[in-house]
């Protein structure tokens, strides 16, 4: 039993790491795991037009990874290796402690997880030490698209060129390899799920041990519902020589050896994937002059990224500002609506109490009114009467009786009308409390945006700064290259001169040599050597003498 927890005995737990380069098909595999039964552990990133289905991403581990990166002065497109020393740093163990919460919380609960981000690759290094400490069992999916086909796509979706992003793929697959050798893993070719699903689907849970855990049976439905077709836009085929691609030596390496793993040349491959990275690194230390270069191009891409992400937030926030403009008419328009209805039932009301009052007592005001009337008059005479005079109890009757009806049929018609305005008035104050709600929130989110976008505007002027910099020091480096060219010219030219001089000294050397040789080669030499000799010997004595 694994022990996830200060040493308390809890769920055996095992997590799945899909690892792979962007635009590899991560999203995917991620997608068909999670639906055969692995959880996301929490809310996942949304779709959005490159990635229609979702990203399926942890929103949580993906924002720390990104946090991460960019505490180190990266991003998730920057080529360069990342030192141990930023593992090492505050940086490194803020995110470390926050992805160890994240996990506790979100993912250890579940008997069977999964986690994707293709960050994860150049970060496994991050993520062993909270294996080793919270001692949950792990599976490792490498998901592998072709080169060319990751390429087309980075240059479609932002416009990378071909040349860093197989860089960007050579790096993340070779960290990714190296990092994950202690835990068992497989491999996925994104080409072979295109060309059978069912079978790779069922390949890679036996390789990842999850066949007792997974409905294999099902499979096919899966794989068929999940693996979208008419969502993969580039491929790798044999135009690529014709589209003006050329894969590098080391990528196409890195490639074949990738496919090799878990195979039997999975040894060989090792130690050519390990001579690879050993290249890079050398390759690494040579190009680290030039880094500026980089950075300036980074410096770039996010700039335009940012601007983008500004654009969008404007746009957002101008149709949420048409939606509170219209929610606040439309409550403008219901206050009116409902005020109009109140007045109105008031107006009701108080004639109805007019005519509570006009009515009264139905038998006292039908005395008054027999009182009131002459006796007989009008009236022709009857039986049961006397000197022609109404007797008053009959009329008095009559009247009673006819009051009491009409007094029924108002009552009747007050309950009714008031029981309706007051159904009227609830579901005008229920739509009216509604409509404020709705208008609340839309000002929250408004708020919310205006804050985002603020934030959004200051990083970027950050980032605008911080591009100044780099320009500025990139130009006051192309003024020194200038500089020591120029001084490199001046040298060129004072070498180029010197070596003038020296030719010509060194013909004017051979020269006398040649006269020497026909000099002491001549009768004349020989039969002067010993006055030359003597006239050495008066030379030295004369100086001798002198000292």
């Amino acid at each position: 039993m694994k022990r996830a927890d200060g040493g308390k005995s809890a769920v055996a737990s095992v997590g799945v790491l899909v690892l792979g380069m962007h635009r590899s098909g991560t999203s995917v595999v991620t997608n068909l795991l999670a639906d055969l039964g692995c959880d996301l552990g929490g809310p996942t990133i949304e779709g959005q037009p490159d990635n229609p289905r979702g990203y399926w991403e942890h929103c949580d581990v993906t924002g720390i990874h990104e946090e991460l990166l960019r505490a180190t002065g990266r991003v998730w497109s920057d080529p360069w290796p990342i030192a141990d020393d930023d593992f090492r740093g505050a940086a490194a163990e803020l995110a470390r402690g926050r992805l160890e919460e994240v996990l506790r919380r979100d993912m250890l609960p579940h008997p069977l997880w999964v986690v994707k981000d293709p960050r994860l690759c150049r970060l496994t290094r991050l993520w062993q030490d909270l294996i080793d400490s919270l001692g949950f069992e792990v599976r490792v999916a490498h998901t592998v698209r072709a080169p060319s086909a990751v390429a087309q796509s980075l240059l479609a979706r932002d416009g990378i060129p071909p040349w860093k992003s197989q860089l960007l793929w050579l790096r993340h697959y070779l960290e990714a390899e190296f990092f994950s050798r202690r835990y068992p893993r497989t491999v996925v070719q994104m080409e072979d799920l295109e060309r059978r699903p069912k079978a790779e689907l069922g390949r890679l849970c036996g390789a990842l041990g999850l066949t007792e855990r997974l409905a294999i049976g099902r499979a096919q439905d899966v794989a068929e519902r999940v693996f979208a077709r008419e969502l993969v836009h580039h491929h790798a085929d044999d135009r690529e020589a014709e589209q003006g691609f050329v894969l590098h030596p080391w990528v196409a390496r890195a490639y074949a050896c990738l496919q090799d793993l878990g195979g039997d040349g999975e040894a060989a491959a090792r130690a050519e994937l390990d001579g690879l990275r050993q290249t890079l690194e050398e390759a690494d230390r040579l190009l680290a002059p030039d880094r500026r270069s980089f950075e300036l191009e980074l410096a770039n891409e996010r700039t335009t990224r940012l601007t983008k992400t500004l654009e969008h937030y404007d746009q957002t926030v101008t149709v949420q500002r048409r939606e509170v403009d219209v929610a606040r008419q439309e409550v403008a328009v219901l206050r009116e609506y409902a005020r109009a209805q109140v007045e109105e039932w008031m107006a009701l009301r108080a004639e109805l109490g007019r005519l509570r009052d006009r009515l009264g007592d139905p038998s006292a005001a039908a005395a008054a009114r027999v009182r009131a009337a002459p006796l007989g008059a009008g009236t022709p005479p009857a039986r049961g009467t006397r000197d022609g005079a109404l007797v008053p109890s009959l009329q008095l009757d009559s009247v009673v009786a006819e009051l009491a009806t009409v007094r029924g049929l108002v009552e009747a018609l007050c309950g009714e009308l008031q029981g309706g305005f007051a159904g009227l008035d609830r579901r005008h104050v229920e739509l009216l409390g509604r409509s404020i709600d709705f208008a609340a929130r839309l000002e929250e989110r408004w708020a919310a945006l205006d804050v985002e976008l603020a934030q959004t505007r200051a990083e970027l002027e950050q980032v605008r700064r911080a591009l100044d910099q780099v320009t500025a020091g990139r130009a006051q480096a192309e003024v020194e290259r200038d500089q020591a060219l120029a001084r490199s010219v001046a040298l060129l030219a004072e070498l180029e001169s010197l070596r003038v001089a020296h030719a010509t000294v060194v013909e004017e050397g051979r020269r006398l040599a040649h006269d020497f040789h026909q000099t002491i080669s001549t009768r004349s030499w020989r039969y002067l050597a010993p006055v030359r000799r003597l006239w050495g010997l008066v030379l030295a004595a004369t100086r001798s003498g002198a000292r």
